[in-house]
């Protein structure tokens, strides 16, 4: 595992400078995709402290920005994490005055000025965001690509950050042309680039295509993140060897299971195999084709899912207050709430409390359940 899911020449980029220069020692990059409504601030600090290697801020609309110089209807999803890993801000839009307006008004403002690179969308899906000419739409204007880039990167330099963008493979099965946009952007200045391996039509549906991921690695210098059917520890060996990437970025899979990130950490540090060893159970042997949710549910005890959830709930109230916190959190809860027995019910009832003392009934029921199923699952692999 150690190996496997490192970059061969990660330690001569990183001490190179741009993007890989941000993380320290050997450890794979493994990072937070950004993901609208699930990575504010709150779930992007747990990801951290579970060993996340960066976060990217919800996307935001870099004219939205340009138009509300204030920050009114963007700064909560800006606000940063109190750490000291990287973390980026995620823009999205159409026009390259823009990019360039929002990138120095972030980076010049002290609430925003520890970000440690910018990230530009070009790979969200989303109908309104693709009508507006911004997103995976982008995939479409090669040539738009290369001056939205190139206005960020002028913005970014002033302030010493790098630039990366996130694209897709393509926009449709018919254009595939992810390694034309990745050279694009890569012309233009970019630190690096992370691939989601599906088209803009796909949406999140079918599977990832990781050979584009290759391709891209073919055509480009800079580093390459993947992105795309991340779901095990098995899937980062796989993507690692089929593509060549130098870091993942794990979103959908991380909902609900920022522990996630600590199974990877700890599987760095031993090795599978060793790893698997001293838990000692069958399944645990087999950890390589287990989901993240599957060795989630086995090794972390439903104590400290407690506390994870509890402090996610807390850290949101006191960033948005208890009203809007309850209402967002219940996304969240969809994914907590899932692997165990009655999750279901609980999902349904958790729904219904407007009050912390409300949900706090409910989550302490979901620890309880989750245990008795974690330690039917322990009891029945002992044999």
């Amino acid at each position: 595992m150690n190996q496997d899911i490192r970059a061969p020449h990660a330690d001569d980029v990183r001490s190179a400078g741009g993007f890989l220069s941000l993380f320290k020692g050997s450890e794979p990059i493994v990072g937070l995709a950004p993901m609208a409504g699930f990575t504010e601030a709150a779930f992007r600090s747990i990801c951290v402290d579970e060993g996340a290697s960066f976060t990217v801020t919800e996307l935001v609309s870099a004219r939205g920005i340009r138009y509300d110089r204030e920050l009114s209807r963007s700064s909560r999803y800006l606000m940063p994490t109190k750490s000291d890993k990287p973390w980026g801000i995620q823009l999205f839009g159409f026009d390259p005055a823009d990019f360039s307006f929002a990138v120095e008004r972030l980076l010049s403002d002290p609430a925003y000025d520890s970000a440690s690179f910018i990230d530009l969308n070009m790979g969200c899906p989303v109908p309104k965001v693709v009508r507006d000419g911004g997103g995976a739409a982008l995939m479409k204007t090669p040539d738009l690509v290369g001056e939205i880039v190139a206005a960020s990167v002028e913005a970014a330099a002033l302030f010493g950050k790098p630039v990366t963008v996130k694209i897709r493979s393509g926009f449709d099965a018919d254009s595939i042309n992810a390694p034309e946009i990745a050279r694009i952007a890569e012309q233009a200045g970019a630190s690096a680039v992370t691939v989601h391996a599906r088209t803009c039509d796909q949406y999140y549906g079918g599977r990832a295509n990781w050979q584009v991921i290759g391709q891209v690695r073919d055509a480009i210098r800079i580093p390459l993140i993947g992105n795309g059917d991340i779901t095990s520890l098995g899937d980062l060996v796989r993507m690692r060897e089929k593509t060549r990437c130098d870091g993942f970025q794990i979103g959908r899979a991380a909902r609900g299971n920022p522990f996630l990130f600590a199974l990877v950490g700890r599987a760095y540090q031993e090795g599978v195999n060793a790893h698997a060893r001293k838990q000692g159970t069958q399944a645990l042997g087999r950890e390589s084709t287990l989901t993240f949710d599957e060795q989630t549910l086995l090794e972390v005890s439903s104590n400290y899912w407690l506390s994870i959830t509890t402090r996610h709930l807390d850290d949101m109230i006191c960033n948005f207050g208890e009203h809007t916190a309850i209402r967002e959190m219940r996304a969240h809860f969809t994914h907590y709430f899932r692997g165990f027995h009655g999750a279901s019910a609980l999902r349904s009832r958790i729904m219904r409390h407007e009050s912390r003392d409300g949900v706090m009934q409910v989550l302490e029921e979901a620890a309880r359940q989750r245990e008795i199923s974690r330690q039917s699952i322990l009891y029945s692999n002992s044999f």
